[in-house]
């Protein structure tokens, strides 16, 4: 976790210098576990974001305010009522804990001068903001923490704050000698990185395995076998990282693997660890930048993967369904095609209708249809005259034959709504924006899938129209990829020539991809950059020797009722390529 102790002693000191002796002109709650306090300091408007949430808690200064709900909820009520219109008076660290303390002056309702504390602890799953007299009596919590969900300690109302002492080190106030006895006292089976950051607060993971890294020691060795000399230079490193948090030598950063857009993580500590060919360092001196870049990405990503779970469930569900009608329907065109069966029965009642008595439950009659089976047991309705009997059968026949006819299609129209969901899932599946999430659902909102909310009157749902992924191969063509199935339509078959290449996977669900020529004569190089980007962009992104088929737009058309997405194409040539995301974004357009 980079929102360690060292990084929050080194936030602790830019909140002073930005928001200290600032006022609090409105109080926001735009997500249930997170505040907004809009500080007025210098004629300026300053928006302190906290946030509690169990997945990605931090605090920071943000530009904009995040959209809050219409009712603001009973705890952003209490702050509003207690909070606004006091002063910062300072924002402090509990040594090298996970708690930042934001000390307040207000007045109360009769004027008097009174101190509050608002308690930001950023600790994982159990994150809180917590509201204290100045006697460090809770008045409220974000969350609030009673007895069945914590013996050890409870945040409610009435009781009294406190934080559990950790029993470690304080790397701010500790010396060379008492580190260097706690290290050669200590003993311990697990890994050396763990045992620093058990020993020592505001230690990270990710900081214990760059002490480790910068001597060469194995991060993973067992404490107990590591020697006396490393245990100097563990001491050594320790005491140079003090000297560093107390001279206030912070370099802010974010890392990002390269050619990807996965960030891994951020510091305000130079970590060596990252420094490699795989890695690319942005250094930034606004720490709140590094904060706000890391954790937006973050919280797309978050976004993204709830609502990216949401769209899956509703579309495999359905998929699921179909599956199963599938095999219904295949099972009653089985019994409807034995229908000759039913008609050869009718005929043989009435080519024997003399021998049959009537009460029979059934007879057996000579087959003269089948010389294999020279015998027939028909059964019959004892209730039904031979007659009635035959006509029942004809019937039975009859209608078998209709079913047939009807089966056929059902199960073509089914496999074909099956073939799209496929579509629709592969799409979800290569979203990386939220954006383009929405325009899948509100394309499934359109196709019935997903029940449309009813709209106050006068307003429309707003579609922001998306741009298609953007690539350009290694001899200057434009690669376009659609990102969703209504983007696939509108590539293919409304903005592209008929000169143009289009690529899409061999049956295998993938976007549509399109080549713009400008009329040029296109690479082989090309169509294969083109394929490779077309296999990443499918269902089979992470197979091998994946079939690619390309063709001239011209050569793509889509059927009458057919789906979003749904084409089909004639004239093609196929490749097989295997996709390469580092070689795929290497060719993207930002």
């Amino acid at each position: 976790m980079a929102f360690d102790g060292i990084f929050i002693h080194s936030l602790v000191e830019e909140l002073n210098k930005i928001i200290k002796d600032g006022k609090i002109d409105k109080v926001y709650q735009p997500e249930k576990d997170e505040l907004t306090l809009v500080v007025k300091k210098n004629r300026k408007n300053i928006n302190l974001l906290i946030s509690c949430d169990a997945s990605l808690p931090h605090i920071t200064i943000i530009e904009k305010r995040r959209d809050n709900p219409k009712a603001p909820p009973m705890f952003c009520m209490l702050m509003r009522k207690m909070l606004v219109g006091s002063r910062i008076v300072e924002i402090s660290q509990s040594g090298l804990e996970r708690v930042i303390t934001i000390k307040l002056r207000n007045k109360n309702e009769i004027g008097d001068t009174v101190y509050l504390n608002l308690i930001v602890e950023i600790m994982g799953k159990h994150s809180n903001i917590i509201l204290t007299n100045n006697e460090f009596k809770i008045i409220d919590s974000i969350k609030r923490i009673p007895f069945n969900l914590s013996r050890v300690r409870q945040i409610l109302p009435g009781l009294n704050y406190s934080q559990i002492p950790s029993g470690k080190l304080n790397l701010l106030t500790t010396n060379y000698d008492e580190l260097l006895d706690k290290f050669n006292l200590y003993k311990s089976n697990k890994p050396v990185f763990k045992s620093i950051y058990m020993l020592l607060d505001g230690i990270s993971p990710i900081v214990a395995k760059n002490i480790c890294y910068l001597i060469s020691l194995d991060a993973s060795t067992k404490f107990d076998d590591v020697n006396k000399d490393d245990i100097i230079s563990l001491v050594d490193n320790l005491i140079s990282l003090q000297i560093s948090l107390l001279n206030n030598k912070f370099t802010p950063f974010y890392v990002r693997q390269k050619n990807e857009e996965k960030l891994i993580d951020y510091h305000i500590l130079e970590l060596d660890l990252y420094k490699n060919e795989k890695n690319k360092i942005y250094h930034n001196d606004d720490i709140f930048k590094v904060i706000n870049t890391y954790f937006s990405k973050k919280n797309d990503d978050h976004r993204i993967a709830q609502k990216f779970s949401n769209l899956r469930k509703i579309v495999s569900q359905r998929k699921d369904r179909l599956t199963n009608k599938i095999s219904k329907l295949e099972n009653e065109l089985l019994i409807a095609e034995n229908a000759e069966e039913f008609k050869i029965c009718g005929e043989l009642i009435i080519a024997n209708i003399y021998k049959i008595d009537a009460n029979l439950n059934e007879i057996e009659l000579d087959n003269y249809y089948d010389e294999n089976n020279p015998k027939i047991i028909v059964k019959l309705n004892p209730n039904l005259t031979p007659s009635e009997n035959s006509q029942k059968y004809y019937k039975k026949y009859n209608k078998l034959k209709t079913a047939q006819t009807e089966l056929k299609s059902q199960i073509e129209e089914t496999n074909h709504e099956i073939v799209y969901l496929e579509n629709v899932l592969s799409n979800i599946e290569n979203s990386t924006d939220v954006e383009n999430i929405e325009e899948i659902k509100n394309e499934l909102i359109d196709t019935g899938y997903i029940k449309k909310k009813k709209l106050i009157k006068g307003k429309k749902r707003k579609v922001k129209a998306l741009n298609p992924y953007e690539y350009l191969s290694s001899d200057g063509f434009k690669i376009l990829v659609g990102k969703n199935s209504a983007q696939n339509d509108l590539l293919t078959l409304k903005s592209s020539s008929n000169k143009d290449i289009w690529l899409h996977t061999k049956i295998i669900p993938s976007s549509h991809v399109v080549i713009k020529t400008e009329g040029k004569e296109v690479p082989e190089k090309t169509i294969l950059e083109a394929a490779l980007i077309c296999s990443y962009h499918s269902k089979a992104k992470m197979s091998s020797n994946v079939p690619v088929d390309y063709t001239a737009i011209k050569n793509v058309s889509k059927p009458n009722g057919a789906k979003p997405g749904m084409v089909i194409y004639v004239h093609y040539n196929t490749v097989y390529v295997t996709p390469k995301e580092s070689e795929v974004l290497k060719l993207r357009k930002i």
